[in-house]
């Protein structure tokens, strides 16, 4: 299967099971693709602020 019809059988029925079956597909045609990025990196990339308090009102 290609990507473009792992895609359109992912928008027509909106499985989760499909869109995994496209993400393998793009994978395997393009396995250096820069969005394929380590939970890691994600976390480093996207800390965002802390929002805890640490003192008590």
């Amino acid at each position: 299967m290609d990507e473009k019809t792992a895609w359109e059988n992912f928008t027509s029925t909106g499985s989760v099971m499909d869109y995994l079956k496209y993400k393998q597909v793009q994978n395997e045609v393009s396995p250096n693709k820069s969005d394929n990025i380590s939970a890691e990196g994600f976390y480093d990339k996207n800390r965002g602020t802390d929002t805890q308090r640490t003192e008590c009102w």
